[in-house]
């Protein structure tokens, strides 16, 4: 579940075409009818009749659970065009140019997107823009010529369904929005904002490419300081990227971060045990702890007390 809190999106301007981090995210591509069809393959299997024999029936009814458990998985993209959405009242001082999303948003006739609210507000949108580039935008949009593309999850919410069968044969699909784009249509992309579950989705989908490790800035305590142990820090990173390395063989898109803790006393390291881990591969953890208890350090009179913090992840993270 996305974290609901009031937060801005993560913008920033664009170069027509070019995109803002090194990692994009895998996306299906929808329209309408797409999006309708996405609806059929995620209703749970409690709400389908399946044809046929109790065999038959049974053999329809788990691969139809596959098949819904994969989509719910990927992440899809959808544009929604300019008579689909609105813009907030443009807020000066901020420079904010707001999507509404507090009402569902129109990809066809009959097929809408929804970011449900749950407890708190919806994320917002916020395209953060100087007063001249709003207003271009804007008249864009009333003129039909700009496009709303979205990437997004499907938000299932409580009911296990992410789709609302409305009259009409309207449907409404709650979502999970990680990025947005302002788009002119069949032109350059005028604008790109990610919120902040974006680069997560995309740690955890895309696979690393040139590891890299990168030791954060140290808590020293006692007689030594943090200059004293530098060039053994130093002599820490060829190691810890040799564990990571062997950690990527069992799991290409490993990454995160592990604070070590550790005393040194006359230049060894007596004790050192994992203070936090985000990494989550007990392998890798283990043989990290292991490579700064195997370190040697110079030697200082009272010895220390050190949490250092490592990242693991991609030279483009």
């Amino acid at each position: 579940m996305r974290d609901r809190r009031g937060f801005l999106a993560l913008a920033a301007l664009l170069v027509a075409g070019t995109a803002t981090g090194a990692e994009r995210l895998p996306v299906v591509p929808l329209d309408g009818p797409g999006l309708r069809r996405l609806c059929d393959v995620v209703r749970p299997d409690s709400q389908v009749a399946f044809p046929g024999n109790e065999v038959q029936r049974g053999k329809a009814r788990e691969e139809h659970k596959r098949r819904r458990e994969a989509a719910l998985e990927k992440f899809y993209q959808v544009t929604v065009p300019a008579a689909g959405f609105a813009f907030r009242e443009y807020e000066v001082t901020e420079q904010h140019l707001a999507v509404e999303a507090r009402r569902p948003l129109a990809v066809a006739e009959t097929v809408e997107v929804n970011i449900p609210p749950g407890d708190e507000e919806p994320p917002e949108l916020v395209a953060s823009l100087p007063p001249a580039q709003a207003e271009q935008v804007v008249r864009l949009r009333i003129k039909g010529k700009l496009g709303l593309r979205l990437t997004f999850r499907l938000e299932a919410g409580t009911s296990g369904d992410p789709c609302s069968r409305l009259v009409a044969r309207r449907v409404r699909v709650g979502i999970d929005p990680l990025a947005f784009e302002l788009v002119e249509t069949g032109k350059a992309v005028l604008y790109r904002g990610e919120l902040p579950g974006y680069q997560e989705a995309v740690y955890a989908t895309v696979p690393v490419k040139g590891p890299r490790v990168k030791l954060g800035k140290p808590t020293v305590t006692g007689g030594m300081s943090a200059a004293d142990l530098a060039a053994g820090f130093k002599l820490l990173e060829p190691g810890l990227l040799a564990c990571y390395r062997r950690g990527l063989e069992q799991n290409a898109r490993l990454r995160g971060a592990l604070v070590v803790g550790f005393r040194v006393e006359g230049g060894r390291v007596t004790h050192a045990q994992s203070e936090i881990n985000s990494l989550g591969e007990d392998a890798v953890v283990r043989c990290a702890v292991d490579r700064v208890r195997a370190q040697r350090f110079a030697a200082g009179r009272g010895g220390a007390r050190v949490s250092l913090p490592v990242y693991f992840g991609s030279e483009e993270d």
